[in-house]
């Protein structure tokens, strides 16, 4: 398995990931997705947990498949681990875009928390890809208690993560001060080339 960055063709529509002045590109977008590979190497398929960010609503499919649908071009590969090791060193940054990027792997952890519950509990002997091989009714019942698991590791999450007080300090010190942590935060994004980049 590797993390690959690839520019995508122009979406259709694409949802607006940041509000005020700054809008999301429409054009030349880069975007990270997982390449799965066969053992023997002659089959693989790309798993994209955040397409819908970008109008792409199939999870996994053939490489060949995606990239003739989504995109232009591979431009990085790199492996498996890099979006974990960028996260963990922005989140050790100073000032509110560490914070900020805390709170999203934060949220991920909440969110592997639910499933790991669910498959401790109800899910026992069923696991995840075992999910998807179940009769249509079992299936409905199973997938409602993974997300019911899932929904309150995230409530409890959102009910824990409160940094109001933090954000108030940081967001009050001089222009300086933030241009120096943003400046700080491009170094380490520079560091990991188009992969960063594309985050």
């Amino acid at each position: 398995m590797t993390e690959l960055t690839l520019l995508l063709l122009p979406p259709t529509k694409c949802a607006l990931i940041s509000a005020g002045p700054y809008t999301s590109p429409t054009q030349n977008i880069a975007h990270n997705v997982f390449r799965v590979a066969a053992a023997d190497a002659s089959r693989t398929w790309l798993v994209d947990p955040t397409g819908p960010q970008f109008n792409i609503f199939i999870p996994a499919a053939k490489e060949d498949e995606y990239m003739a649908s989504y995109a232009q071009r591979v431009t990085a590969t790199n492996p498996l681990g890099t979006a974990q090791r960028l996260y963990a060193e922005l989140c050790a940054l100073p000032g509110v875009g560490a914070l900020h990027h805390a709170q999203r792997g934060g949220a991920v952890r909440a969110v592997q928390s639910g499933i790991e519950a669910w498959k401790a509990g109800a899910g026992a002997g069923v696991g995840l890809p075992g999910l998807l091989r179940l009769a249509d009714e079992a299936y409905a019942r199973a997938e409602e208690g993974l997300l019911d698991r899932v929904r309150e590791s995230v409530r409890l999450f959102t009910v824990v993560w409160d940094r109001r007080e933090e954000v108030e300090r940081l967001l009050g010190m001089p222009k300086e001060v933030h241009m120096g942590h943003h400046e700080e935060a491009m170094r380490v994004f520079a560091k990991y080339g188009e992969f960063g980049l594309a985050m």
